[in-house]
């Protein structure tokens, strides 16, 4: 219990120093076409760090590959996709050149070099090294803006609706979403790896409705499991197989 709570102190002092930054020579195109690269491969989380230089890939409910220096490689089997809600999680993995003790808290990490900022902070201990750098979520890029609702479960939703149409902005770095359901504002959290939507809390304003679009609509996005892009549309799909579908919105 003593060695583990030690883990914990050191990586918390990790996290702190690297609010300083890491140092990758990087360009934003380079970042773009990594995410893309990475997305491709399968990849949800990607997190990367020097001195000594690291990366890792997460690949939610199958494996962690770790590629660090001095052949101090790995891949390990990951059941579970990682937490979402808890703003610090600590997890630790046995592998064949020891404890790989793993600390992901949810605050901006800024790369001073490619002036990237990103939203997830990483500290490692693994043997003798002791790592620290940024976490990215891995997700299509293209879901975020804004988009207006056309569809529930694939039946139009009435024209004479007029402006009270119900509509979502995404904001994915940040991890959160607001809009309104034809009656009534709302804003929350989740997080998108890959193309899976993990969901966190919502709250909404209180204004007595008749409008049944808003029960309908609500129906299918307090339980979202994941999502899909053709060009302009967005398909967002919960766990029981009920869709909305939107239009991109300039």
């Amino acid at each position: 219990m003593l060695k583990n709570k030690s883990c914990i102190l050191i990586l918390l002092i990790l996290l702190l120093a690297a609010c300083r930054g890491i140092k990758v020579k990087t360009s934003t195109q380079k970042n773009t076409d990594r995410n893309t690269r990475l997305l491709e491969k399968g990849v949800s989380f990607f997190a990367y760090g020097q001195e000594p230089f690291w990366n890792l890939e997460i690949y939610d409910g199958k494996e962690m590959r770790f590629e660090g220096m001095n052949n101090q490689s790995f891949v390990h089997p990951i059941k579970n996709i990682l937490p979402t809600d808890s703003q610090t999680y600590f997890l630790t993995y046995n592998t064949p050149n020891g404890k790989f003790n793993l600390m992901l808290l949810h605050q901006p990490c800024f790369d001073a070099v490619s002036r990237e900022k990103h939203q997830i902070r990483v500290a490692a201990l693994y043997g003798n090294d002791t790592l620290s750098g940024c976490g990215i979520n891995i997700y299509d890029k293209r879901i975020n803006g804004k988009w207006t609702l056309i569809k529930i479960n694939r039946k139009a939703i009435l024209s004479q609706l007029g402006s009270n149409i119900p509509f979502i902005e995404i904001n994915g770095e940040q991890s959160t979403v607001s809009g309104g359901t034809g009656c009534n504002r709302f804003n929350g959290k989740f997080v998108l790896r890959k193309y899976k939507i993990h969901m966190g809390s919502i709250s909404t304003t209180k204004i007595a409705c008749t409008n049944a679009m808003e029960f309908a609509f609500l129906s299918v996005f307090n339980n979202l499991d994941s999502y899909q892009i053709n060009n302009n549309s967005l398909l967002l799909t919960n766990k029981e197989g009920v869709t909305c579908e939107f239009t991109q919105t300039k």
